[in-house]
């Protein structure tokens, strides 16, 4: 059996659309051909409003026009339509940045796996359809790998049977405070981005795990199904650019340090604390 983490092939794609038909109503044809256009999109910069990718767009413009009449629609993603999106960003984000975590050398010399060590406890914030999860555990065979998801929605029952058909190799929460024990490494990918106060999140995170070691990819400026325009710190009202730095302050005020890693973009960022 190949690494899970090399799972993005056009037959993994087939393999992802009936593990989601077994979990939710979709269309198979619809849903493989919604895939391929976001697949195209994030990897190669195909114009968002191409009409394969109509779908998703019209996903995205009513979830910011939720948004903007101050009740945002957290149905989106429950919907359908998300679940092909996310098989883009497993493979183009998530994914890329494990083997980032794997391979790339940091500018102490290590892989930011070396430089983590040995690890007991991992946590996936966010972890979707269970694929990144599931390739964490192989990157941490001897970790309790936690995947945080929200209970009762097609995205969880899919992580579920992923976990299951990987030999149990991570479990689900349904929220953070229930992983119940100290993380050594907290991995997020396109996360926090959907918190509108995320520094408020981030905190919360801190205080139920206490992460030795944390991996992130934020972008806060991004436009996606489930970002927001402006992000809140508390009762005020924050620009996006702005939001990255006062996270950024958090995680120092909290006692972590950036390691310079020279990964392009920044991205992942690795923290670690003090």
């Amino acid at each position: 059996m190949k690494p899970r983490i090399d799972l993005c092939t056009a037959e993994d794609l087939e393999d992802y659309i009936a593990l989601c038909s077994r979990h939710t109503q979709i269309d198979p044809a619809a849903a493989r051909t919604l895939a391929l256009a976001s697949l195209r999109y994030a990897r190669d910069g195909v114009k968002a409003d191409s009409p394969e990718r109509e779908p998703l767009a019209l996903l995205e413009r009513d979830w910011y026009a939720s948004v903007s009449a101050g009740q945002p629609d957290y149905s989106v993603y429950a919907d359908t339509r998300f679940l092909s999106d996310l098989w883009a960003c497993w493979c183009v984000y998530s994914r890329s940045y494990l083997r980032i975590m794997r391979d790339a050398k940091t500018s102490n010399g290590n892989t930011v796996l070396e430089d983590i060590g040995e690890a007991a406890c991992v946590v996936d914030l966010g972890c979707g359809t269970g694929y990144t999860t599931a390739a964490i555990a192989e990157l941490f065979p001897r970790a309790d790998v936690v995947g945080t998801n929200i209970k009762d929605t097609a995205q969880y029952s899919i992580a579920s049977e992923v976990a299951a058909s990987t030999g149990g190799s991570f479990r689900l929460v349904g929220d953070i405070a229930q992983v119940g024990r100290q993380a050594d490494l907290v991995f997020a990918s396109e996360y926090f981005e959907h918190h509108e106060d995320p520094v408020s999140h981030l905190n919360k995170v801190l205080d139920s795990v206490a992460p030795r070691c944390l991996v992130l990819a934020n972008s806060f400026s991004a436009s996606a199904i489930g970002h927001f325009p402006t992000y809140r710190d508390g009762t005020e009202r924050v620009a996006n650019k702005l939001t990255g730095r006062r996270f950024n302050t958090t995680l120092r005020k909290r006692g972590y340090e950036a390691v310079e890693t020279g990964f392009w973009n920044g991205r992942p960022a690795y923290w670690r604390r003090k």
